[in-house]
């Protein structure tokens, strides 16, 4: 009944605006944000994407709910495919989407050729990212292209070249334009840090560290081990260096990608704490924070 939303030939699940605080649950629940069972208020009538003030009081009031963050993205045009690439969780609006009113899209996960969706039916489908793009930029192409292909019918371009050349104009003009209609969904800095580090994915991380570094000394063995194997046997033979010399090299992706793991470890862990003591900093009395000096509390 909500799918009414055709691009491409393919059908949109979308959310209407008031059922838009079930989507957010669900979006939080989906991820494992949520932890709690609360469910957040309607959106008002009149508190509608258009209605600026209006919906960012109420995506503030379903965070603190769900205590989560909901956080509103702006993009240019030209990032459009990366943008649909790295989002999810997420609210995504189409423009033109509904006659009642914006529909939303519940973007569980991004990716290069399809995005993950929630359906109203709490069920998953996957959307062409091409299909996603095409719906978000569609009337805005439209109204660049129409003085373009009267430039290039002035200029006496060949239809065969027209549509190409149509495009890389409308794509030049349409650049640097600021897009909007995307609310991404993240954990609270101030949430729990073990929940933080599992959506971080430091234990996999970790994991994928500590097998690196045991791959890494288990060849180093076994390569000395062979060669001593042959030097206490009196002779070597061509074959036995050769052999000899792959497992030497056989370590260095293993050291590679030990040090990887180790730098996207420390990043992470010390982003996870460098957001925590900003929150907790934000948090403080302005009498305390006038009392110690903010070099105090930033200096870290």
């Amino acid at each position: 009944m909500l799918e009414e939303y055709k691009q491409q030939d393919i059908l949109f699940p979308l959310w209407p605006a008031a059922q838009l605080h079930i989507a957010v649950q669900q979006l939080a629940r989906r991820t494992g944000f949520a932890q709690n069972g609360e469910t957040p208020p309607p959106l008002p009538a009149d508190g509608t994407a258009e209605n600026n003030s209006l919906f960012g009081q109420w995506t503030e009031l379903a965070a603190a709910r769900l205590e989560i963050e909901i956080i509103p993205s702006e993009w240019q045009y030209s990032e459009t495919a990366e943008m649909l690439r790295c989002i999810g969780p997420a609210l995504l609006r189409l423009p033109d989407a509904g006659k009642d009113g914006p529909r939303f899209l519940a973007v569980l996960k991004g990716g290069r050729r399809s995005l993950t969706v929630l359906t109203p039916e709490r069920k998953k489908r996957c959307i062409p990212q091409t299909a996603v793009r095409d719906a978000l930029t569609r009337s805005l192409r439209e109204k660049a292209a129409r003085p373009a292909s009267c430039l290039l019918k002035q200029a006496g371009i060949a239809e065969e070249r027209g549509q190409d050349s149509l495009n890389a104009i409308v794509d030049e003009q349409l650049s640097s334009l600021p897009m909007y209609g995307c609310w991404l969904l993240r954990l609270s800095p101030g949430s729990d840090f073990k929940q933080q580090l599992r959506h971080a994915r430091i234990p996999f991380i970790s994991a994928g560290l500590g097998a690196a570094y045991l791959g890494t000394q288990l060849l180093t063995i076994v390569s000395w081990w062979f060669i001593g194997r042959q030097a206490l046997a009196g002779h070597f033979t061509y074959a036995a260096v050769t052999a000899w010399a792959l497992l030497l090299l056989s370590v260095i992706p293993f050291q590679l990608l030990d040090r990887w793991l180790q730098s996207l470890l420390s990043l992470k862990i010390g982003e996870l704490f460098k957001q925590r003591l900003l929150c907790g900093i934000l948090q403080l009395e302005p009498e305390e924070i006038r009392h110690q000096g903010t070099g105090r509390f930033l200096s870290l």
